[in-house]
């Protein structure tokens, strides 16, 4: 079967200057308030020229805080892109968290791929998780899309417990469960980009730490392999790869009837060698500027990535 491309970009945009400030030191310049306004604007410019260049239809962010941001109105204010997050949930025309007035974690979908959109997103542990259940299209596929900003610790510790850990960890398998209930009548490909505070790597030790647990729930990790954080002080770059895209195929919902049950297992056994979907190398978009003459490129401490996938028509 004929397979279709579909871009996918997951980036922390920072919530404000202190962020912006870490990359400024790395770049040995001063941050300002102006330089911080400037930055925001042109790293929103920059963003949306790349997103339109490289096809990206699928765009994860974390650290929003609201729509007013330079980057989320640049994507948003032509309609091409409709931005999903705990704020613009409704149901029967009443927001769901009406006493929530900032958010974190937000999908955006552009609006000439997807059709039948439904905003999920919901309060986890304390944590808002942007969630959207939606139709491809081009390909018919039903999908999930999640944006989420894991808790962290210190990368610079050499030895990390399990006691540092628990948090972000339990947080990634909250997100596993709900995803997990999200089963349609066919089946379902769910992606996730999230900001995870920690890599593979970093996580060695901890026997059930959130990277396991999302290989071990049936997703695929797409990664850079190099930094997509800057932290100034830290005294090992490459353990900042913070920023990962993470992909499953969900089966569909188990049938009632005998009937039911048996040609889903006869459809299973001739479709095992056609996976819903493919993968392609994951890279970073942005680098951090050198030349301390010019302002940073991106007014946040991370940098976005980027992958695509290819997702089988029906």
């Amino acid at each position: 079967m004929p397979y279709s491309e579909l871009g996918v970009i997951s980036y922390n945009i920072g919530t404000n200057i202190a962020d912006f400030e870490f990359t400024c030191q790395y770049n040995g310049i001063k941050a300002t308030e102006d330089a911080y306004e400037a930055t925001q604007e042109k790293t929103a410019e920059y963003f949306k020229e790349m997103a339109y260049r490289n096809e990206s239809d699928v765009i994860f962010l974390q650290e929003v805080v609201d729509d007013d941001r330079p980057l989320v109105k640049a994507l948003c204010e032509d309609k091409s892109f409709k931005i999903f997050h705990i704020l613009n949930r409704e149901e029967q025309g009443a927001r769901v968290f009406p006493k929530r007035q900032r958010y974190d974690s937000a999908v955006l979908l552009k609006t000439d791929q997807f059709k039948d959109c439904v905003n999920s997103s919901l309060i986890l542990e304390g944590m808002d998780i942007g969630l959207v259940f939606a139709t491809h299209i081009k390909t018919n596929q039903r999908m999930v899309f999640s944006s989420a900003h894991i808790s962290g610790f210190s990368l610079d510790e050499k030895t990390i417990h399990k006691d540092a850990t628990i948090q972000g960890d339990h947080e990634t398998q909250g997100i596993i469960n709900v995803l997990s209930q999200m089963k349609g009548e066919s089946r379902t490909i769910q992606v996730i980009g999230a900001d995870m505070n920690a890599n593979p790597e970093k996580m060695r030790s901890i026997e059930e730490n959130r990277f396991k647990k999302l290989e071990k729930a049936g997703f695929q990790t797409f990664r850079t392999g190099h930094a997509t954080d800057v932290f100034p002080r830290s005294k090992n770059y490459v353990e900042r790869e913070l920023d990962f895209i993470f992909a499953r195929e969900l089966p569909e919902e188990p049938k009632k009837s005998l009937l039911s049950r048996l040609i889903a297992k006869i459809k299973l056994f001739f479709c095992r060698s056609k996976p819903l979907f493919k993968l392609k190398k994951t890279e970073a978009l942005f680098n951090f500027n050198l030349d301390p003459d010019r302002l940073p490129r991106t007014s946040s401490d991370h940098r976005p990535i980027r992958t695509t996938l290819y997702i089988q028509k029906k």
